[in-house]
């Protein structure tokens, strides 16, 4: 059925620099409630699908929906107001602000929220409640991650990406953070 689907990509033309295009005719569909891995070799165009589908990376043909509209060209801001959120691989924390802080950016468009976002963030990752008050900076990869999944589940989209999430997560902790995940919206 059409009316599940969440993100649809068809056709896909992409790239960084004019004329050279790193995804070619790619297509995608997620539904709701479906966990989708893109696997492939270093180079192959994971992480610019990723940031394709958010607005990072120059698309030069085919189109991309979320809900059933269009998101082609549109700002990181009004894509997370369409319900799109993504993690990216590296830099993906405001390392001079606090935990807190760092989930206050996550909800600044709905900051009223922000209480009842982050306790449903801290029970996912409870450590990040009990550190709420450390910079950013000073975590280990793995709790840098947590931060920005948090940060990003403040807004509770209806499409997460995530480019490299398991990256820094202790092996034990890598399942655990996936089902809470797929379960907190």
């Amino acid at each position: 059925m059409s009316d599940d689907i969440v993100v649809e990509v068809k056709d896909l033309d992409a790239g960084y620099l004019p004329g050279i295009n790193i995804i070619n005719s790619a297509n995608l569909v997620a539904r709701k409630g479906e966990l989708i891995g893109i696997i492939g070799p270093n180079g192959a165009g994971k992480s610019t699908l990723l940031k394709s589908i958010f607005g990072l990376v120059k698309v030069r043909g085919g189109d991309i929906t979320v809900n059933g509209e269009s998101i082609v060209g549109l700002k990181a801001d009004k894509l997370v107001q369409r319900g799109v959120a993504f993690v990216p691989q590296t830099n993906n924390v405001f390392p001079s602000l606090t935990i807190e802080e760092n989930m206050q950016m996550g909800a600044y468009q709905s900051p009223k929220d922000f209480s009842k976002r982050f306790d449903a963030v801290i029970d996912l990752f409870p450590t990040l409640g009990e550190r709420r008050k450390q910079r950013a900076g000073s975590l280990s990869g793995g709790e840098r991650q947590m931060v920005a999944m948090g940060r990003a589940l403040m807004m509770q989209p209806s499409v997460l990406l995530l480019d490299e999430p398991s990256a820094g997560l202790s092996p034990a902790l890598q399942d655990e953070v996936f089902v809470r995940v797929k379960s907190i919206n």
